[in-house]
């Protein structure tokens, strides 16, 4: 159900999903914000909830409890998917600029935490800008200001082509170089038709969470035929080809079904969470593993670049490069009661 990022529309679905019409299971949601209170709800109800595919450290991090898991990426695979290129390409020194809501600081807290434990060092704080914001002419003139060898970027929804049509305009790449993100179908098309934006894609580098296509130009892919299955399959639901967030739902649907397989059709958490923690299964991308100890999945994350702005279908992409999911491992943030022989965990205070 759509809750349109609204925490009271949320809250208000849930219940109704699971008093009146028997729920067992709790999938979502695009809103880290929401998310977190939804996890308020599986905890209150001792049901599992598989998250997704909302980013913020803090689902299997600070917020941590164990009816919650997150099969999708995070915030931090998208740090260190980055870090392995900028810093590489570009230098040590770097600026941030993100979105003043929960997804944009704590994804600005997590590029700190992986740049600066390889040796980057920020020039000055993030740069935070009002998730409302039309006119972006001041913070990326302070982006151009900085001194910073590179910068991160993190920003999403509606006035994503707006800044991305005055980052073009100002020529802020020219001066600090930056590796962007590919979004949504919806939202790339338009940019990528537009004669302001077609340069700068052109000659950019990006990160990637997933698009349909690359899965099939990975040669590290153990088995890309689950991809082909999952596109054939949502061309026939949907006559349309799977965005950005399709592979976080169907690896989340996938890791369900392989631990009710193992519980034999038993949603009592207490049969369902000794199944899905450690799980391994192949999604889309390659080879995932459903962490233990904070229930956060290791997937791999790509590096790419626009070969065709004009391409049928969305096939915008070239592959470049795939980030391992042992490469773009997130730090442990669960409390420090849930760390193992195998991986530590640095979180305040103990689990419930």
């Amino acid at each position: 159900r759509d809750n349109a990022s609204d925490i009271d529309t949320s809250n208000t679905q849930i219940r109704e999903l699971i008093e009146v019409e028997g729920v067992e299971v709790l999938q979502g949601t695009t809103s880290s914000t929401v998310t977190l209170a939804m996890m308020e709800a599986a905890q209150e109800y001792e049901m599992v909830l598989m998250a997704g595919p909302s980013a913020s450290p803090a689902i299997t991090g600070e917020n941590f409890n164990e009816y919650t898991f997150r099969a999708c990426r995070q915030s931090f695979h998208d740090s260190y998917a980055v870090a392995t290129y900028a810093l590489d390409a570009y230098g040590p020194n770097y600026v941030q600029m993100a979105v003043d809501n929960a997804f944009g600081i704590t994804s600005a807290d997590a590029f700190d935490f992986v740049l600066q434990s390889r040796g980057a060092t920020p020039v000055q704080d993030t740069i935070l800008v009002a998730e409302d914001t039309t006119d972006f002419t001041q913070p990326l003139e302070e982006v151009r200001d900085s001194g910073a060898d590179f910068w991160i970027l993190t920003w999403a929804g509606e006035t994503t082509i707006t800044l991305n049509q005055q980052i073009a305009a100002l020529n802020i790449l020219a001066d600090v170089p930056s590796v962007l993100v590919v979004n949504s179908n919806e939202i790339m098309a338009p940019a990528l038709a537009d004669p302001s934006l077609r340069d700068l894609y052109l000659e950019a580098t990006f990160f990637s969470t997933y698009h349909y296509t690359l899965p099939g130009q990975d040669p590290e892919n153990p088995d890309p035929t689950v991809n082909e299955w999952l596109v054939e399959r949502h061309m026939e639901e949907y006559d349309d080809v799977p965005d950005l967030f399709t592979e976080c739902g169907f690896a989340s649907a996938q890791a369900l079904v392989a631990a009710l397989e193992i519980t034999e059709g038993s949603t009592d958490p207490a049969d369902l969470i000794p199944a899905l923690e450690g799980l391994e299964w192949v999604g889309p991308k390659g080879a995932y593993t459903m962490r233990a100890e904070d229930h956060q999945a290791l997937v791999p994350m790509y590096i790419v670049q626009v070969s065709d702005p004009e391409a049928e279908d969305f096939a915008f992409y070239e592959w470049v490069r795939t980030i391992s999911a042992e490469d773009t491992a997130p730090p442990c943030l669960a409390p420090a009661d849930r760390s193992s022989d195998e991986v530590t965990c640095v979180g305040g205070e103990g689990s419930e």
